[in-house]
């Protein structure tokens, strides 16, 4: 039974401290959730929506009732033998009236093309948002375990040069030193906590972009599981994006074509003001007076009942210019539509480019600084013997310890630098950023 007991409060406690700790993937779904960016692309998108439904409907015809009631006192016109009467009398009337509009230039229809087309492009600005929250995910997350393990690479190198510190001690308090020496070391002691002070805040900063980022509290304490960058293995060389296929494909591209495509739209709908425009109008109306007692209320009302129909034909001859120069503002937006489309499809090319020189580049620094850490090491035990036998001074130790250290702080970097790099091509390539 105690067994049992301490299993479950073993697990409360795992449950209760683990609950922080967000894998790549938590992360992100996190941000997504509460990002107030994407929020609001998606209200717009329920605005584009609800534009196309009132655009459709604006085919159907209106149709408008009214109703009116009158008291006449004194001389007056008799309703019903559209004479004059000296009596008191009331009178009341009703009508229906609808309106169709049979043809308006195409108007209408291009109208509904091109709010249709808003939602269609407020669905790639979404799908563009989505992408950007990804990658600047993908770049905090790396860049916060970057920073947290390179904090801990500096707390060890200041403990190696404490310890430095209490063996140069020993040796001045022995006369084999000279003072001088023990503040070199305090200088570099210093130096390292300055760095080890600068980095935390880098971090705190790090972190407080993130929760921005997710809409959470400032206050609220997140962890980030860590990376077991030795997994992420070498790639292969054709592990490239097809840059001239790939950017097609990109939300990013995907938006401006749209919007090429709605001002191209815009332009119909501006000419479409050059045509004549035609509308049937309906009506139906009666009235009912109570200064003829001959008959009663439906009697009148059927009788004195009046409808038809009519049309009507608008044709425009001159208005100011003012449809020119909507044409010419509506072909001047289509141009400036396509410039924006060619200036997305640069951006893309160069940043796809970028993104592959980025990965091979990685590859080959994580390469080459295992490789000068390996020596460093070496040139670093080295030193530290050749010191301690007097054959160097403490200034040449400590410029190779401060070798030394640096190139454990870039072989760090140069492995998240992998990771993350690896990752956007993967998400580029799959739409999947995996870490």
């Amino acid at each position: 039974m105690r067994k049992c007991i301490l299993f479950f409060l073993f697990f409360q406690l795992n449950l209760m401290y683990g609950q922080d700790t967000l894998t790549f993937k938590d992360c992100l779904n996190l941000v997504l959730e509460n990002n107030l960016e994407l929020k609001e692309a998606l209200l717009e998108e329920e605005l584009a929506v609800i534009q196309y439904q009132k655009t459709r409907k604006d085919i159907y015809p209106s149709l408008n009732a009214s109703a009116s009631n009158n008291n006449a006192f004194g001389r007056s016109i008799d309703p019903y033998s559209n004479s004059y009467i000296d009596t008191k009398f009331k009178s009341y009337s009703g009508s229906l009236a609808s309106n169709l509009v049979l043809f308006e230039g195409f108007s209408k229809r291009n109208s509904i093309k091109m709010a249709k087309a808003g939602i269609d492009i407020q669905k790639t600005i979404i799908e563009k948002i989505r992408d950007d929250i990804t990658i600047e995910v993908a770049s905090l997350y790396t860049a916060i375990l970057y920073t947290e393990e390179l904090i801990k690479s500096y707390k060890k190198q200041n403990e190696i040069s404490k310890r430095q510190k209490e063996f140069l001690q020993v040796r001045f308090e022995e006369g084999v030193i000279a003072e001088s020496e023990l503040f070199k070391l305090d200088a570099q002691i210093a130096s390292e906590y300055s760095n080890l002070i600068t980095t935390e805040n880098t971090l705190k900063m790090y972190y407080l972009n993130l929760q921005q980022l997710a809409n959470i509290s400032i206050q609220s304490s997140i962890h980030l599981q860590a990376l077991n960058v030795e997994e992420f293995g070498e790639i292969d060389d054709d592990y490239q994006i097809d840059v001239e296929k790939k950017y097609e494909e990109i939300p990013g591209f995907l938006m401006v074509k749209k919007q090429e495509e709605s001002a191209k739209l815009n332009i119909k709908i501006s000419q479409s003001a050059y045509l004549p425009s035609l509308n049937l109008q309906l009506n139906y109306g009666s009235f009912y007076s109570d200064s003829n007692s001959n008959f009663s209320f439906n009697e009148q009302w059927n009788n004195n009942k009046n409808y038809g129909f009519s049309l009507s034909l608008s044709i425009p001859v001159f208005n100011g210019f003012a449809v020119r120069y909507n044409v010419k503002r509506a072909k001047v937006q289509h141009k400036q539509s396509l410039v924006r489309t060619d200036i997305e499809k640069n951006r893309l090319i160069k940043v796809l480019s970028q993104a592959n020189n980025d990965l091979v580049a990685s590859k080959e620094k994580l390469k080459s600084v295992s490789s000068a850490l390996l020596f460093a090491q070496k040139s670093f035990e080295a030193d530290q013997l050749k010191y301690e036998y007097g054959k160097i001074s403490l200034t040449e130790l400590l410029l190779t310890q401060k070798d030394y250290f640096n190139t454990q702080g870039e072989l760090i970097k140069a492995k998240y630098e992998y990771v993350y790099n690896k990752g956007v091509i993967g998400f580029y390539k799959d739409s999947v950023f995996s870490m």
